[in-house]
């Protein structure tokens, strides 16, 4: 979410007839639609390079057929804000999607959560876990992507040699282990190979 600090600056207002006066920059803008009844509709959310290039391609009138959108005659006024660089349009207009789509700004906006890989330090036998939003014990990361903490987190076990199962442990001589103990890239703390002060 963006920090209720990081205010955005007022929109320029224009109506549909002052596109000619609208300066051809990169900004976000919102379209907003003609009151056809009671209920007010949503307004049109677009990030763009050439401000009034996309204007003129939405709201001219065209003849004939066309796949286009075109919102000519439904839109009441245009809000625009200017933007300086891709982090500036990407934050004006996730800022907008949450404000105006409460409800659906995730999917307008692509916004995945980052991975953050955990350290669960509350079990006697700590391992580790791959979330999406940081808890108890050490938290490592963000990570871009998920891919990115797994590749982390598998350098992390073999360094370490920490434990790849999910059990609660209750180690025993007679526990079977498994292939990573075998392989020598787990400390074998189920088997009691180790004891829990020399593990953690």
């Amino acid at each position: 979410m963006i920090m209720p600090g990081n205010r955005m600056a007022d929109p320029v207002i224009a109506l549909p007839a002052d596109i000619d006066s609208i300066p051809d920059v990169p900004a976000v803008f919102l379209l907003w639609p003609k009151s056809f009844s009671d209920k007010a509709g949503q307004p049109y959310l677009v990030r763009t390079g050439k401000l009034r290039r996309r204007l003129k391609r939405l709201l001219s009138s065209k003849e004939g057929m066309s796949r286009m959108l075109n919102l000519s005659g439904v839109i009441e006024r245009i809000e625009y804000w200017q933007v300086g660089s891709q982090l500036s349009s990407t934050l004006t207009y996730l800022q907008l999607a949450q404000q105006h789509f409460p409800d659906d700004w995730q999917r307008m906006t692509r916004l995945r959560h980052p991975a953050f890989l955990r350290l669960t330090l509350d079990n006697p036998f700590p391992r580790t876990m791959i979330s999406t939003r940081p808890g108890r014990g050490l938290t490592f990361g963000p990570f871009l992507t998920r891919t990115a903490a797994e590749i982390f987190e598998a350098g992390l076990l073999d360094l370490f040699q920490i434990r790849r199962c999910e059990e609660n442990l209750e180690p025993t001589p007679e526990h079977p282990g498994c292939m990573y103990g075998e392989m020598n890239r787990c400390m074998r703390p189920c088997q009691q190979a180790v004891s829990r002060e020399e593990y953690r």
